[in-house]
């Protein structure tokens, strides 16, 4: 019997100094607080049992021991806020470096997509127009070789070349009417290519 009204002491005696501790920790949200109310009291407890196991000492002298050797509800509330301020500056600071890192990788993959995306379109625009070219400018369409090496690959406008231009004199064409269908072919899946990853820019942007 009296170690029950012992027991109910020590409970109230817990209680009391984890209420006094609760409201100091104000500032932390609810659900954290609870969490290191019952993560306190759970350690009071099992210290308790230690203590009562050794057999030393009556239960309420082995609990204000403890309380003693933890501290006064503000000063442990005081130590908390503390340790939590720090750990939240070091975790923004990770956070932030985090952050910027991710968004410069994102914005560089961004910007290398976009080129080559604007590379697909030219090339693949290049490549319709010199088939549909092809029938009409024969001598002007096409892959042409030099005196030199590699004369250029595309159409011949005004003795400009648009499309990859070489080595001067250009010489004659040299893929011939393979220009169509390799043209077709190859401007076709350039922008349907361009397109997919077009899309997959505009998913990633959103």
């Amino acid at each position: 019997m009296k170690e029950n009204l012992i027991s109910a002491k020590i409970n109230r005696i817990i209680e009391d100094y984890l209420s006094r501790l609760y409201l100091k920790l104000k500032t932390i949200p609810k659900s954290e607080r609870q969490e290191i109310i019952k993560e306190i009291q759970s350690d009071i407890l099992t210290e308790v049992e230690i203590k009562k196991g050794e057999g030393t000492h009556e239960e309420t002298e082995i609990l204000f021991c403890i309380l003693e050797n933890l501290g006064k509800p503000e000063d442990v509330a005081a130590e908390i806020l503390s340790k939590r301020l720090i750990s939240f500056r070091g975790n923004f600071v990770k956070r932030f470096i985090s952050f910027t890192i991710r968004n410069y990788f994102t914005a560089f993959l961004g910007f290398l997509s976009s080129i080559f995306t604007f590379c697909l379109y030219f090339f693949g625009f290049l490549f319709v127009a010199m088939a549909c070219a092809k029938p009409f400018f024969p001598s002007k369409v096409g892959l042409f070789g030099s005196k030199n090496g590699f004369g250029g690959f595309g159409i011949i406008i005004k003795k400009m070349l648009i499309g990859i231009d070489g080595y001067n004199p250009r010489g004659e064409e040299i893929l011939g009417f393979w220009v169509i269908p390799f043209g077709l072919f190859s401007g076709l899946l350039l922008l349907f290519l361009a397109n997919i990853i077009l899309l997959r820019l505009r998913k990633l942007s959103s």
